[in-house]
């Protein structure tokens, strides 16, 4: 039986988008990254290099872009940009897509589905969650730390469909576990329950997992802000247990102590940080909703001052 390759554009190329780009070119797929900076020319000089719990591995020469114009029409795209460029990225990738094209967003929060939506068309954009911890070391250089190593995907208006089934298949030999998932809506809800708390309450302490998983009054904090963000999930019709926080607190000794989610390393850069998306749609869905979210709210206060990226003292 032939292997089906599958054009695919990975448009936002950090660490993430890297990390499956490398993975999809190991299956042997056509991938073309479309990047800017240090990083597109590192790709084009020099490849892409990887190292990652599940097998390192490199590539002497990759194809990245910085205009999509250039690729072409695909049939997939990994949408990885950060949740703040969403709307401008959507626009910009318009050249690649068509009406056959996929698009698997992995950005935090849930917004951005509305936002692909009214650019791209509804029709072209299923759900997305990434569980893969990848972080762009220097231009060219990506690594992928502990064993989280799963992306699911659906369409956001639920149910299984012929083309979600296939696309599993064919992206099963990558080596990261590709979940076709009914149910994808909730599972984005699921992860911003995590993410929002992790964050949040990492970002403010300014600590890594080391530091703060020896503070019974810190993680107390961590499950507050998480059982929050469950409860304006469920005040929005998504059906969510309590029991996460407790699931996932629980088996907080599996993160590295080294740990540090994506938000606190954007601010210790001073850059930018996806506070709107993560933090600020807690606060505004629990506000219009009637649930109180208080400790969300002091996070979010705490973080408005560097959304915009500041360097730190």
């Amino acid at each position: 039986m032939k292997k089906e390759v599958m054009k695919t554009a990975i448009m936002g190329a950090g660490g993430l988008g890297s990390y499956i780009g490398g993975r999809l070119i190991q299956a042997g797929h056509d991938v073309t990254f479309i990047a800017r900076g240090d990083h597109l020319q590192a790709l084009l000089d020099k490849g892409l290099k990887v190292k990652s719990d599940f097998g390192d591995f490199q590539f002497e020469k990759v194809k990245a872009v910085s205009n999509p114009g250039d690729i072409g029409k695909v049939e997939l795209v990994f949408f990885c940009v950060k949740s703040y460029d969403a709307s401008a990225a959507a626009r910009f990738i318009k050249p690649i897509v068509n009406k056959e094209s996929l698009i698997i967003p992995v950005l935090n929060g849930i917004d951005h589905i509305n936002i692909l939506g009214k650019e791209l068309g509804l029709d072209a954009v299923l759900g997305g969650v990434a569980m893969i911890v990848a972080h762009l070391r220097k231009p060219g250089f990506i690594e992928q730390i502990g064993q989280l190593h799963f992306i699911e995907f659906g369409e956001t208006g639920g149910g299984n469909s012929e083309r979600c089934a296939n696309l599993q298949k064919i992206l099963t030999e990558t080596g990261i576990e590709f979940r076709n998932i009914p149910n994808i809506m909730e599972r984005m809800w699921w992860k911003l329950c995590i993410v929002s708390g992790f964050a949040g309450v990492y970002s403010v302490v300014r600590a890594n997992n080391a530091v703060i998983s020896k503070s019974p009054e810190t993680m107390d904090l961590l499950r507050q802000a998480i059982l929050e963000a469950i409860s304006v999930a469920q005040a929005n019709g998504i059906d969510l247990s309590t029991e996460i926080a407790d699931e996932i607190l629980d088996g907080q000794e599996k993160n590295s102590p080294e740990y540090k989610p994506s938000m606190l390393i954007d601010l210790e850069k001073g850059k930018r940080i996806e506070l709107e998306a993560i933090i600020g749609v807690i606060t505004r869905l629990g506000k219009n909703l009637g649930v109180p979210t208080p400790v969300n709210n002091f996070i979010y206060g705490c973080l408005k001052p560097y959304e915009n990226g500041i360097h730190l003292v």
